[in-house]
């Protein structure tokens, strides 16, 4: 993965010199993002710099949580009458924060629909500190990340969609209580996670 890494970004890092026939005169942005995986989903809210076009930095802080209590919160508003019950399994619910530095890598556009709108691709290689989950035991707290995709500019608006690998997961250091009953059983094994996102970002 370190080897990879290396790869992105030696490639992308001709672009860089070419900031400066199309720079545009925004440097920063800010914005929120959408990430879904196979086990949780997380929102997150952003801040990047650059300092020239294809190139930036990039921080956000996120919170990632399990669809099952998203859902349950929905149905709880659909259902505020005292008629209405449903059975708590009695696991806690868990959610992890999440701060994640970065760098984002950008290309030339690739496609100009206008003076004002394209197309370019992006990398964005960094790292997560988050803290276990509430129960958790030897979480991991420092993991990787690389995500990358496609980026439409739309004047001082852009959307990003993509794809996120990263070796961050929900249930490291097995946070629910009833662990405690098999303490040498890995019930939530380290592993990778794979997801898709969509993220806005206002640039100024």
């Amino acid at each position: 993965m370190k080897k990879l890494l290396l790869i992105v970004m030696l490639a992308l890092m001709p672009w860089t010199a070419k900031a400066t026939e199309g720079q545009e005169n925004t440097h920063f942005g800010v914005g929120a993002g959408f990430d879904f995986s196979e086990d949780a989903y997380e929102f997150d809210l952003h801040f990047a710099w650059y300092p020239v076009e294809t190139f930036g930095l990039r921080a956000s802080i996120a919170f990632a949580g399990e669809y099952s209590d998203l859902l349950d919160k929905i149905v709880d508003r659909w259902h505020d009458d005292d008629d209405y019950y449903y059975y708590d399994y009695g696991r806690d619910y868990t959610w992890r924060f999440k701060f994640s530095p970065s760098i984002e890598l950008r290309s030339p556009a690739i496609i100009k629909f206008n003076s004002d709108a394209n197309l370019r691709l992006f990398a964005n290689p960094g790292v997560t500190l988050s803290p276990g989950a509430p129960g958790s035991r030897g979480a991991k707290w420092f993991t990787w990340q690389v995500r990358g995709g496609i980026e439409f500019n739309f004047s001082i608006v852009s959307l990003q969609l993509g794809y996120r690998c990263t070796n961050f997961y929900l249930y490291s250091g097995n946070p629910y209580s009833w662990t405690e009953y098999e303490p040498d059983r890995d019930l939530f094994p380290n592993r990778y996670t794979h997801s898709g996102f969509a993220s806005i970002t206002c640039h100024f």
